[in-house]
């Protein structure tokens, strides 16, 4: 199985407040540890997780940060975001089996092929976004901000009016872990197309 999430945002005190989840967590330690339970409630140590980006708010030489990922069960695979190092010590690097800043991937659901485009950054004009089964996945717009709701607003637009290619139904998904339908907890791809669907990652 494949897995997604973005903006881990792991040690970042501040980020309990931007994401609007005091009435989920009192500490930070409470976050990172609820993601934690949450991770390894639903990934297996053969099943894939893509991070979208911004995975830790500590340098990568805090042992901190080797500590909280080699807690997380699976196969991890980064795309780098703009709060991602450029570089990262053996000891840290070595839980990454990959570490891109963009990506392109064949996923299944249901035993239909899609094409997974993963980005940290929102591409709302993404490759082969006319395609039913061509998917963008990012981060980086945290769900509160005024770009995220932009981003929203912008793929129902492309929803609604999309009439040249009408099997395309805005395949965008926000992956960050904050996001009401993420619950801090890394989805699937049929999870997110079935709530795609639903219009909840638009709501």
């Amino acid at each position: 199985m494949i897995y997604y999430c973005a903006d881990l945002h792991a040690f970042h005190s501040n980020i309990i407040r931007f994401n609007k989840a005091e009435n989920l967590f009192s500490t930070v330690e409470d976050m990172n540890s609820t993601i934690i339970k949450n991770w390894n409630q639903k990934v297996n140590n053969d099943d894939i997780v893509f991070i979208i980006g911004d995975e830790c708010w500590l340098k990568p030489t805090d042992e901190r940060y080797e500590h909280f990922f080699a807690q997380l069960k699976g196969q991890k695979q980064l795309i780098r975001g703009n709060h991602s190092p450029s570089q990262f010590p053996p000891n840290v690097r070595k839980h990454f089996c990959d570490i891109k800043d963009y990506k392109e991937i064949v996923d299944y659901v249901d035993g239909v092929v899609y094409h997974v485009v993963l980005c940290h950054y929102p591409i709302i004009c993404f490759k082969n976004d006319f395609k039913p089964d061509w998917v963008m996945i990012h981060g980086h717009t945290h769900y509160y901000t005024d770009e995220a709701i932009y981003m929203r607003e912008q793929i129902k637009e492309i929803k609604k009016k999309y009439v040249q290619y009408p099997d395309n139904r805005g395949q965008i998904f926000n992956v960050g872990i904050c996001c009401p339908w993420m619950d801090y907890t890394p989805k699937s791809l049929k999870a997110l197309i079935t709530m795609n669907d639903k219009g909840m990652i638009l709501q």
